[in-house]
């Protein structure tokens, strides 16, 4: 006998996505330790379950990025709050520190 595992999914929009996670043969049910799935393939379709699931995470992620009005390039959402730093003379409000490549 032959299974196939399918991942689906529908986003925020509406759209309809459906992924083959995988394939699975067993034999002909002989004996009770035919039974099922075996560990290895219990393993192995978890795994690419997880695979699917945070590919598509990353990918409505890097979707929510902006695009830099110089070169294209999509660049990632900061935030540009305002810290307070409590010292001993005074609180002081400064703007979160980023270096020359725009990382904190």
């Amino acid at each position: 006998m032959r299974w196939t595992v399918k991942l689906e999914r529908i986003d925020d929009a509406g759209n309809f996505h459906s992924a083959t996670v995988g394939h699975i043969e067993r034999p002909e049910l002989t004996s009770e330790s035919d039974l099922g799935l075996t560990h290895d393939d219990g393993k192995f379709l978890i795994r690419r379950v997880q695979a699917a699931i945070a590919q598509d995470q990353v990918r409505a992620l890097r979707s929510k990025v902006r695009p830099c009005p110089c070169c294209g390039r999509l660049r990632s959402i900061k935030e540009h709050r305002r810290r307070r730093n409590d010292t001993v003379p005074r609180a002081t409000h400064n703007r979160p520190f980023l270096d020359d490549a725009g990382k904190r």
